[in-house]
């Protein structure tokens, strides 16, 4: 689905604005001097870190090209709803990337794990019995990558794994049922069996079973008689 593309690249975003932000903040100076360093170092000879510096440039600008031209594409299709929910996921991914930047030099400073948290549980409402959209979906993608970071990170206490909205499948409704029904058929065959009550009740099945028998036997008996009345009749009147 279009909604599933879309809600899947927010994840990036974050790593994309801190690259832009770090290039705004440069000056132009520091943008002539790398060009001079270029025409003057790789120009004028070419040597194995230079290549590498080059094939790094390369890989990081196709990537970036790719995204945009697939965000590109779906540009026309983003209405009012999907970017509201994208700047909910934008927001959420944000908070995380910085969690993890916090984390990473001070393992006790959650302070933004405790808004990624508090932002995530604010949508319960949408998603809980209605987890089955691309929203949804991605809500659940980001709370299985938050919840491995913080079981990384012992030291944020104040913070618990993040719940899933998300109901149980449709097998695994269907399931219960019948495995439930399974269980309670061996126990009765069980109870019947092999315990006191099974002995109780066996008895009277065998005598109601001898009772309908005789029943039966009886009124094939009345039938017969009845028959035989009828022929005898129609015989004398003969």
């Amino acid at each position: 689905m279009m909604e599933d593309e879309i809600f899947g690249y927010v994840k990036e975003f974050p790593n994309f604005e801190s690259v832009i932000s770090a290039e705004i903040k440069e000056s132009d100076v520091a943008h002539k001097d790398r060009c001079e360093w270029f025409m003057n170092e790789y120009l004028k000879g070419y040597n194995a870190d230079n290549g590498k510096f080059l094939t790094f440039c390369a890989n990081t600008e196709k990537h970036s090209t790719d995204l945009a031209k697939k965000c590109e594409d779906h540009t026309k299709s983003i209405d009012k709803n999907i970017h509201k929910k994208l700047q909910i996921l934008y927001k959420l991914y944000e908070n995380f990337k910085k969690f993890k930047e916090e984390t990473s030099k001070d393992s006790s400073n959650c302070k933004s794990g405790k808004l990624c948290a508090q932002e995530y549980e604010t949508h319960e409402g949408t998603c809980k019995g209605n987890g089955n959209n691309s929203f949804c979906n991605e809500l659940e993608n980001f709370r299985v990558l938050f919840n491995n970071h913080l079981k990384s990170k012992n030291k944020c206490d104040n913070i618990e794994e993040l719940p899933s909205f998300q109901g149980p499948s449709l097998a695994a409704t269907i399931s219960l049922p019948v495995t439930l029904m399974s269980a309670i058929s061996f126990f009765s065959f069980i109870t019947y069996k092999y315990t006191p009550l099974g002995s109780w009740i066996n008895p009277k099945l065998v005598k109601k079973k001898r009772t309908i028998n005789e029943l039966l036997h009886e009124s094939e008996n009345r039938e017969n008689i009845s028959n035989m009345r009828q022929y005898n009749i129609a015989y004398n009147l003969s």
